[in-house]
């Protein structure tokens, strides 16, 4: 159960820390923002609810509620029954397992746990060593029967704000080695309870805020609300005035603000009684930063039910300057999807030449020319991981023909796809949507035709619109047929080089004049892996080819457990997924000079890029459309414009709802408003954000709800964070430097608290935000057979 902390039970802070919080409050304060001229409002606190922490007190985990997961860190199973006693316990798995758990302020507390060690015949005796904040305080030794047992927790050891309570195995086992059980997991404790003695309380009301004229934020007796903040230098905390409601007019009510940055103490800020008027209160630093601004609200004994405080307007202001400091992660001044503020820009034969030699003064002069549009050729190559490219540093010789066409293209190094399955990314792609907002995520979902969509602009335009497609997921059944002319689902089963032959059979039928767009959809990396016996020969030699027609069975009991996992079968899986992008990789090269010797690829703009990529346990899973880790969306993302070469790499993170906008802007076509993305078309011309005095890239999020809970992604200013989402709850976060870990192996949460709720804020944020509605799909038996040979049912 969630809990707050008895009025009773409410922690005084020490004299000397009432006259700390005094001299604090006799800095210069009250009154109006001074300098108000130089000053601008950065966070209104109210507005910005939807992204803080809630917190009241934890008083016990029981395993029964959906709830308590959020606090369960690492080291645990999913909640199990024993119904001999009629309780539901958890096991403790590995060698440590972690809880995180809140206290308004620091004191003794009694620590009780409950438990019983796993049963192994022979085990030595199960000891758990128990440390509160990276401080041991004790250990027991489990009897084999469940039993509890207290240890007393010093005040010194713990922390007003989060806590981490850490339990660690002597040893543990593995049901498999035990008996033979189809179980992988590392079993230490089954863990029936762990009460935290705060004793008695009553629950906390819920924080909230009213926006208006003078917005309005109300902090419950009992709770806290927390905010992780980019500031800068010099930054204020503004309140038009402050009241207590429902208030019993005992002298320990209060509120105290406390300022916390990144591996340094918390300095309080402010400490409020009664009312108050406009007040001012600085925040510490020197630096830009990231910070934890909490508001702890402390009730009395006698505070009846729903008293609280009420702040009239909070907010940060900071200073003015020419540029955001993006060093500390601080957030874009314009937001994804918000429109740009230039003119939009239009390719063309004559334009593009001159990219090679002077990128920028060529797009100024596409914005000028209303000369004819290019044609559009967008070449998905399905479950295609960037990293297994040449042009992406992998050394096998695996694609040379798209490693040739991304000599003279533009190549963005760090692509981001907004999901790692296919109907949800490919509606991303054609939306220009977070997969929350279109709705596109489940199984039966569909393509809503309420949204806007790429073709359906292009066909307006004056575009004739043609798609070849083999992934059933996108075919007419769940509406990714809308705005093409010509429409064709050629199955699963179906090669690249079959797509080819498609694709020239309509170019030799077409006679309009009009330009084109052309979607073609390839599947050869996707499990099953089976390309012709020329590409195994060349990057599987020695691997049965029998392996790759059965590569989607192995890979799925692989994922179950009921295939043992070595090094072995991983490198012939990995080899067979490689020998069919070589396949892809050829078709791909065959289709450009089919357009050339036509004359068409001069005046063509030419992207390709992948849906999602494809997981070799890199994170203990197979496939994809289980994680979002980068092997499962990071993709290539490759554009030639039409014209001359224009080779460039582009450092810059983009994501794949930026498709749109930039093809629109490319048209000199009306942005979308509801799009998310932002145009490439500068950084295609060259004009990265590398200068003191332009901002950095926008946060790229992704989203994944196919199978078990939700997870959702950001990655920001050189960090990535993964959560879980249960009950509208973020658990078990996952945070990566992806600057300097690229491959995401050393997990950082635990080092950096600050960094992992500030990114976990924007994803709040982003729940909060808008949401399409989920509408399913008739599947029909074809579309139903399909989905099943790819192993989507």
């Amino acid at each position: 159960m969630l809990q707050n902390q008895s009025p009773a039970r409410m922690h005084t802070p020490s004299v000397p820390g009432i006259v700390t919080l005094l001299c604090f409050l006799l800095l210069p304060a009250c009154g109006d923002v001074a300098g108000r001229e130089s000053l601008k409002p950065t966070h209104d606190l109210a507005n910005l609810l939807p992204a803080a922490e809630v917190l009241s007190e934890l008083t016990a985990i029981t395993f029964t509620s959906r709830e308590e997961q959020r606090y369960l860190r690492s080291g645990w199973s999913r909640f199990e029954r024993d119904e001999q006693l009629d309780r539901n316990f958890s096991w403790g798995q590995g060698e440590v397992s972690s809880v995180d758990f809140h206290l308004l302020a620091p004191r003794a507390l009694d620590l009780r746990l409950e438990g019983r060690p796993f049963t192994v015949p022979d085990a030595p005796t199960q000891i758990v060593t128990v440390s509160v904040n990276g401080s041991s305080v004790g250990a027991v030794e489990l009897q084999p029967e469940l039993t509890s047992y207290t240890l007393p927790v010093p005040e010194e050891h713990l922390l007003a704000g989060g806590n981490r309570l850490e339990l660690s195995y002597r040893w543990n086992r593995s049901p498999r080695l035990v008996s033979g059980a189809n179980d992988r997991r590392s079993l230490a404790v089954a863990w029936y309870a762990i009460d935290f003695g705060v004793g008695e309380v009553t629950s906390a009301n819920s924080a909230r805020s009213a926006l208006g004229v003078t917005p309005r934020l109300f902090v419950p007796a009992g709770s806290e609300v927390v905010y992780y903040l980019a500031v800068k230098p010099h930054s204020l905390l503004q309140l038009d005035g402050w009241a207590w409601r429902r208030t019993a007019g005992g002298a320990s009510e209060r509120l105290e603000v406390e300022l916390q940055a990144e591996g340094a103490s918390p300095v309080p800020i402010a400490e409020l009684r009664g009312t108050g008027k406009r007040s001012t209160f600085h925040l510490p630093g020197e630096t830009a930063r990231i910070v934890r601004l909490a508001l702890r609200a402390f009730g009395s004994q006698d505070s009846p039910p729903g008293s609280g405080i009420e702040l009239r307007a909070p907010s940060v202001w900071s200073p003015l300057e020419e540029a955001p400091d993006r060093s500390s992660g601080a957030p874009p001044a314009e937001s994804p999807g918000e429109p740009s503020a230039r003119p939009p820009a239009e390719l063309n034969a004559d334009a593009t030449s001159d990219f090679a030699s002077n990128p920028a003064a060529a797009l100024d002069a596409n914005r000028s020319h209303s000369g004819p549009r290019p044609n559009i050729v967008l070449y998905l190559i399905d479950t295609l991981r960037a990293d297994r490219l040449g042009c992406y540093g992998y050394p096998r010789p695996v694609s040379p023909r798209i490693d040739a066409f991304a000599q003279d293209a533009v190549l963005f190094e760090q692509v981001v796809a907004n999901s790692s399955w296919t109907r949800a990314s490919m509606a991303s792609v054609f939306t220009g949507l977070w997969p929350l907002v279109h709705g596109a995520n489940g199984r039966d979902d569909v393509l809503r035709a309420d949204l806007e969509v790429l073709p359906d602009r292009l066909r307006a335009a004056g575009y004739e619109t043609a798609a070849f497609v083999t992934n059933p997921n996108v075919n007419s059944t769940f509406g990714f047929d809308r705005g093409f002319d010509e429409f064709k689902y050629l199955g699963e089963e179906a090669g690249s080089d079959t797509v080819n032959e498609e694709v020239v059979d309509w170019l030799e039928a077409r006679s309009s004049q009009d330009p084109f767009f052309l979607w073609v959809h390839t599947l050869d990396p996707h499990a099953p892996y089976v390309a012709p016996d020329a590409f195994n020969r060349r990057l599987a030699p020695g691997v049965d080819p029998g392996l790759g027609r059965r590569s989607l069975e192995v890979l799925n009991d692989l994922q179950a457990g009921r295939r043992h996992f070595d090094n072995e079968i991983l490198s012939e899986l990995e080899a067979l997924y490689e020998a069919s992008i070589a396949y892809n990789d050829d078709s791909f090269g065959a289709l450009l000079d089919e357009l050339d010797a036509r004359a068409l690829l001069h005046d063509t703009l030419v992207i390709l890029l992948s849906d999602h990529g494809e997981e070799f346990h890199d994170h203990e899973n197979w496939q994809h459309g289980r994680a979002l880790h980068a092997e499962s969306i990071g993709v290539p993302l490759i554009i030639k414009l039409p014209g001359s070469s224009n080779s460039r790499r582009v450092s810059e993170r983009v994501q794949q709802v930026d498709l749109l906008p930039t093809i629109l802007d490319a048209l000199s076509l009306p942005g979308s408003s509801a799009a998310e993305g932002r145009s490439l078309l500068p950084l295609i011309a060259g004009q990265t954000n590398d200068s003191p005095t332009s901002e950095s890239a926008p946060s790229a999020f992704s989203y994944l709800h196919l199978d078990g809970p939700a997870r959702a992604s950001v990655v920001d200013d050189g960090w990535k964070l993964i959560q879980r989402i249960e009950h509208g709850q973020l658990i078990r976060p996952r945070l990566y430097h992806v600057a300097q870990d690229p491959k995401e192996t050393a997990e950082l949460s635990g080092q950096f608290p600050i960094r992992t709720g500030y990114l976990a804020s924007m994803i709040r944020l982003k729940l909060a935000g808008a949401r399409g509605e989920s509408r399913p799909a008739a599947i029909d038996e074809q579309t139903r057979k399909a989905l099943e040979a790819l192993g989507y049912l």
